[in-house]
């Protein structure tokens, strides 16, 4: 064969696979920039997510995925309460426009322009105003497009039920003034009747598209949240058992979203996650142990699961997977949100652990601090109940382990909190009467002192005692600091050496607290809202609560 053939077609042959290597390494660098724009969205870092998804349009323009996700970003960054951006939903609205270009009558890049055409209408009026936001037809006729070009898109459904949740919010509020004349108190019967009438058929409407959303992606908190808030709403102008019922499924769906939420902060934290093997229970146990000891609740929740599937019997491994769960689903500090579904998951493994080991102190322990992080989710009646079942969870812990850290530091925990939200009802009521002195008048202070002396001394007594289990526990530290305080305020004669116990164990706590425990912002805040106390010099026209302290390291 001619030499010179050879060489053009082995030339050519050479320029077919670098541009195919070329095109391969485009497509891969292009798949990297939407995962971490995707990633960065779901941890609602929208700069960096609008900078990624910038990154793969740039490696492939024609990309209306690439063009819809940036446009999402877009709109993320201008979102909540915060005045609108103008420039901004103008520039998310042309890459709608030109995903829609790229793929005419395509439902996602249909659901974003209408969501972008009805934020823009909502930012030409005062967020507060009780007219219909401009746009919003605009925006439903676009959705409708939408739908009719994928019934089941999941952005077309939440934005149609979204849109819808806000109309009937306006129009109920209006109803409310209108008939009410501006006092505040629930609609008569007749005005209520005629609501029902006229917007009955669109909260049917607006349900059935959140509930569609929910199908669709069964983790969608905010399809669920849209759901609660129609069940709430619609709840205000039912009558007899059906406000109950409206109610029950508003708790609900609030619930389901708030666990949901949760759950995708976990999966953002840990995008790559595979499930954990471990050669035996004791390599299970020390890796759950290693990752606890770093704050990776994550790894230590599979590690500590794997020990507890390989060694049913443990009750060691069932208590630490426990506790992990509660570190990471009470919502008090934690890494991520309140989740219920963790917290319960939680019970049923220390009740795993007291079938074992029956008065097994840690699992009760462990008990008490699942059913209080239920408090802060209830009130009235209900928040009591729980709060006491928790103490007596506790009680029952330091029963069988009068040395029990987990125990001490809960009874401590709940002493002081018990005692904070008694005082800060009592500062409230007498600065409302204009005693704006820094120590309560002896009308207030002396039924705090009759009521709550005993288990603030309790408490201290706990603290002391978690503090001699775990002499480097900055949680007991800290809340010696809080109990020394309130011993010093109960008083009838304040000792100077309560305040100097309290400010040094205050300031223990916060040498002692890892800096890459989650939860050690509690003690850094609270020494900021002391200091800021002492500087303004006064007690603010709604007293502060007192700070939560954090919740306990397992043993």
């Amino acid at each position: 064969m001619n030499r010179f053939l050879v060489t053009s077609l082995t030339v050519a042959v050479l320029a077919i696979v670098i541009s195919v290597q070329a095109r391969a390494q485009t497509s891969d660098e292009f798949s990297k920039q939407m995962e971490e724009g995707q990633r960065a969205m779901s941890l609602f870092d929208y700069p960096t997510a609008i900078l990624k998804f910038e990154a793969a349009i740039r490696l492939d323009d024609r990309s209306a995925s690439a063009h819809e996700w940036l446009a999402n970003a877009l709109m993320g960054s201008v979102g909540g309460i915060a005045p609108h951006d103008p420039q901004t939903l103008e520039r998310a609205k042309e890459e709608e426009q030109i995903a829609l270009g790229i793929a005419p009558n395509e439902a996602e890049a249909l659901a974003g322009l209408a969501a972008v055409t009805y934020e823009s209408g909502l930012a030409s009026n005062n967020i507060f105003d009780l007219k219909m936001p401009a746009g919003t037809l605009m925006a439903m006729e676009i959705l409708q497009k939408a739908v009719a070009a994928d019934p089941k898109n999941y952005h077309a459904n939440l934005e149609i039920a979204h849109i819808e949740n806000r109309a009937l919010g306006v129009a109920l509020l209006r109803a409310a003034i209108s008939s009410n004349q501006g006092q505040r108190k629930p609609l008569s019967p007749e005005v209520r009747q005629k609501l029902r009438g006229d917007y009955g058929g669109m909260f049917e409407d607006a349900i059935r598209h959140a509930a569609w959303a929910v199908e669709v992606q069964p983790n969608a908190f905010s399809a669920m949240h849209e759901l609660s808030g129609l069940f709430r709403l619609r709840s205000s102008i039912e009558e007899g058992e059906d406000v109950k019922a409206d109610q029950r499924r508003a708790d609900n769906w609030a619930d389901k979203s708030q666990s949901a939420f949760a759950r995708a902060q976990r999966k953002a934290a840990h995008p790559r996650r595979v499930a954990a093997n471990f050669g035996s229970y004791e390599e299970a146990m020390a890796a759950g142990r290693k990752a606890l000891a770093a704050f990776d609740y994550e790894d230590a929740i599979a590690a500590f699961k794997s020990a507890a599937i390989s060694r049913e019997d443990s009750a060691d491994a069932h208590v630490e997977l426990a506790n992990v769960l509660i570190l990471s689903g009470d919502g008090d500090a934690a890494s991520y949100p309140y989740d219920s579904e963790r917290v319960e998951f939680a019970e049923k493994e220390d009740q795993r652990a007291l079938q074992i080991r029956p008065h097994n102190a840690e699992a009760l322990a462990g008990l008490a601090d699942a059913t209080y992080s239920k408090t802060a989710h209830t009130i009235g009646a209900d928040r009591a109940a729980i709060a006491a079942a928790a103490k007596d969870w506790a009680q029952k812990a330091l029963a069988a382990d009068p040395n029990n850290f987990h125990a001490n530091y809960m009874t401590a925990h709940m002493a002081y909190q018990e005692y904070g939200v008694a005082n800060f009802d009592a500062v409230s009521e007498a600065y409302k009467k204009g005693f704006h002195e820094p120590t309560l008048p002896p009308g207030y202070l002396e039924p705090l002192r009759k009521t709550y002396g005993d288990l603030v001394d309790e408490g201290l007594r706990c603290a002391l005692n978690a503090l001699k289990t775990k002499p480097d526990s900055y949680l007991a530290m800290y809340e010696l600091s809080n109990l020394y305080r309130a011993r010093y305020d109960l008083s009838r004669d304040p000792s100077p050496g309560d305040l100097e116990l309290s400010n040094k164990w205050r300031m223990k706590s916060v040498q002692f607290a890892p800096k890459d425990d989650p939860r050690s912002r509690i003690v850094n805040d609270g020494i900021a809202a002391g200091v800021m106390a002492g500087v303004l010099g006064s007690i603010p026209s709604v007293a502060p609560p007192p700070p939560p302290p954090p919740r306990p390291t397992p043993n």
